[in-house]
């Protein structure tokens, strides 16, 4: 770029002016043909790239699924895990009963702050069952008892799903629909009631 004081704007720094330019119209583009910002039209993309690579892996045998509960008794507390968006062959099975020094594996939701995350995931952390370490103050635990399967957890698969796109990221454990006991609560519940 020449100035008007006839000074000239380093090469690197043009580069970056480009790329910013560049991004801005990304992003102009991508709202103005699908209505949606290039973070999310990336991820999409993205998603759709994994899951053709996914399933070609699986179908040509060169990647096996990750995930398989035929003939095997799952533990009785388990988590299902999504690696990242493609096929079944992106789950893991988290064994939530695992009992260390530290506690046993519990999810949480992307939102709740304050929490110690376990390393690699946003969806778990470590607590003691009966609440006194690493219960947030204003969540409880709860012992799932059943939960289902909806559209947005398929999506959270599938790699399309936004809000999990924009503030969780993968590995992730989908799962908004679930009953329970509460087993515990955090230290601003006065008591529960049923």
């Amino acid at each position: 770029f020449h100035w008007a004081d006839g000074t000239q704007t380093p090469t690197s720094a043009r580069a970056r002016v480009r790329v910013a330019w560049a991004v801005m119209n990304a992003d102009a583009a991508c709202l103005a043909l699908t209505g949606q910002e290039w973070l999310v039209v990336k991820h999409q993309l993205l998603a759709i790239y994994e899951n053709i690579l996914s399933w070609l892996l699986v179908l040509l045998g060169v990647r096996q699924a990750a995930l398989s509960l035929s003939g095997v008794e799952p533990p009785s507390a388990a988590a299902v895990h999504i690696l990242s968006p493609g096929g079944y062959d992106r789950f893991k099975l988290v064994d939530l009963d695992a009992k260390t020094s530290d506690g046993v594996l519990a999810t949480v939701g992307y939102n709740v702050q304050g929490v110690n995350r376990v390393p690699g995931s946003n969806s778990l952390i470590r607590v003691d069952l009966d609440g006194s370490r690493g219960l947030p103050a204003d969540c409880l635990l709860v012992e799932v008892d059943a939960y289902s399967v909806n559209y947005a957890d398929v999506t959270i698969r599938w790699g399309l799903y936004e809000s999990a796109i924009r503030h969780v990221g993968y590995p992730i454990v989908p799962g908004f629909d679930f009953a329970g006991t509460v087993i515990a609560s955090g230290s601003r519940f006065m008591r529960i009631v049923y």
